[in-house]
C-alpha cells in the first residue's frame, strides 16, 4: 500500500484517522483561497493550511504510537515500526521539515513547526 492512502491526494486532511474538525477547516480554507485579494491574507491562509496539515500527520502518529503502545506494552524505539501494523507507511511533515520521535518520551514533532499545539482563533 502506498503512502499517504490512494485518492487522498497527499492531503493529511483526507487521510483515515484525523478529526473532523481539521478536514473541514481545510475545506473552509480551499474554499477561501480563490476569492482572497490579498497577499497577506493569503499567505495567513496557505500557512493556517500547512499547520492544519502538519497536526493532522502529527496527530496520526501520535495515534499509531498509541496503539502500538498498547498491543506491545512499550513504545516503538523507531517510527519505522508502526508500519505496517499501525500504519501503511509513515507521512511526510506538509510544513517542508521532518517529523522526529523521541523514542524515550514518545513524543513526536516537526522540525519546522514542533510538537503539536491546539489551534487557536485569532482576529
Amino acid at each position: 500500500m502506498s503512502w499517504p492512502p490512494e485518492g487522498s491526494a497527499g492531503r493529511p486532511g483526507s487521510w483515515p484517522g484525523t478529526n473532523w474538525s481539521s478536514r473541514a477547516a481545510l475545506v473552509f480554507i480551499d474554499q477561501m483561497l480563490p476569492g482572497v485579494d490579498t497577499d497577506v491574507l493569503r499567505d495567513e491562509l496557505q500557512e493556517r493550511r500547512v499547520k492544519i496539515q502538519t497536526y493532522q500527520a502529527l496527530s496520526l502518529v501520535e495515534k499509531a504510537i498509541a496503539a502500538f503502545r498498547a498491543a506491545h506494552g512499550h513504545l516503538p524505539a523507531r517510527l519505522d515500526q508502526l508500519v505496517p501494523g499501525q500504519l501503511p507507511g509513515l507521512p511526510a511533515d506538509p510544513s517542508g521539515g521532518q517529523l522526529i520521535y523521541d523514542p524515550a518520551t514518545g513524543d513526536v514533532r516537526s522540525t519546522v513547526l514542533g510538537p503539536r499545539a491546539p489551534l487557536r482563533v485569532t482576529r
